[in-house]
Order: structure tokens, then sequence, then C-alpha cells
């Protein structure tokens, strides 16, 4: 009866391990995609570019204009990214997203609401800059469209204009043979496809 048991568990180590590595990846693929969705909705719901900056440690959502004030299609600023100084800061613990955003003062003739006078209000102007830290012992790739070969990412920009099209970009999660590798669609700044090794 023990050498089943120990059977059984023996020959369960290897599944969980596998589950464990796949979980490990699954989570910065996740975050990297709901990035770039982000920026997808951003960038046509404010009328106005955003911008992926892909670095091996993390990575930024922010208005391209912040990352290039001389793009060729840059919107021209609103009074709510006059107030992006002195934005909140919304910060939780590694391997989450930080969120800054700007605010501004909610005034109305209408003394029902005047107690939320100073409250922070988010409107859809408001220029949106996230940040994500890729986990510790987690590597990611990009392979752009019509390249061959993999390259790290050291200060990559993927760009979603006001149009609601991007790039289509292939980026590959690992940590040591392990892999997951997703094709991003140009469309919808979803994944489109997904290729997996996990020993």
């Amino acid at each position: 009866m023990l050498f089943i048991i120990a059977l059984i568990v023996g020959a369960s180590i290897p599944f969980t391990g596998g589950l464990i590595a796949e979980q490990q990846l699954r989570e910065p693929a996740r975050q990297i995609e709901l990035l770039a969705r982000t920026a997808r909705h951003l960038a046509t719901l404010q009328q106005r570019p955003y911008v992926l900056i892909l670095n091996a440690d993390h990575i930024i959502l922010q208005p391209y204009s912040e990352a290039d004030p001389l793009a060729p299609f840059q919107i021209a600023s609103t009074a709510a990214t006059a107030n992006a100084s002195n934005s909140p800061l919304v910060s939780t613990n590694k391997a989450t997203i930080t969120t800054t955003f700007s605010t501004a003062n909610l005034s109305s003739t209408n003394n029902a609401v005047s107690s939320f006078d100073d409250a922070p209000v988010y409107t859809l102007l408001d220029p949106v800059t996230q940040e994500y830290e890729i986990p510790e012992k987690v590597s990611f790739t990009v392979r752009g469209w019509q390249e061959k070969d993999w390259y790290p990412p050291e200060d990559r920009t993927w760009i979603f204009p006001p149009t609601g099209l991007c790039e289509p970009l292939e980026i590959r999660v690992q940590k040591g043979e392990a892999y997951i590798e997703n094709t991003y669609d140009p469309l919808t700044g979803s994944i489109k496809s997904e290729r997996f090794y996990l020993p």
C-alpha cells in the first residue's frame, strides 16, 4: 500500500513542476497583454497615441508624446495633460502594475455635490501611465513583423496610434528552458496565437 502511495506521489512531482513553471510564465504574459490592450483602448478612446516602452526588467505604458516630444502624429495637449505632474501615484508591490493619473477638481454650482469639491476626478482625457516590473529570473524577447530572430527589448517602442492599429509583434516570455510565445493581433492588441514549451 505504501509503495502505491509513493509511486503516485513520485509520478505527480514532475507534473506539478510543469504547472508551477507555466504559472510563473503565464502571469507576465497576461500582464503584457493587458498593457497592450490598455494602450490600444486608451489610444482610440482619447485620440492620442500611446506607446509601450519595452525594457528587460520592466514595461512602461505612457502617451507617445511623453516618450518622444517630436512624434510626427503628436496630438495637441489638453488642459488635463497640464496637471500630469501633480498626479497621485497608486502603487502596489513588485510584479504588479503601478498607475498614474492626472486629477481635476469637481466644480459645480449645485450645492448637493459641494462636499465632493476636493475629490479627484478622472476624465477620459487624462493621460495614463502604467509600469509593470518583470519578475526575477523571467526574461522576454521580441520579434517584429518580418524579423527572423528574437531580440532583447532594450527600450524598444511598441506604438499604438489612435487609428486602432499597432505593429504585429511576437513576445517570448522565458524562464530557464520553458517559454511562452505570443503573437499579437495588430487590430485588437490582444493575443492572436500562442506557442509554448513547458518541460
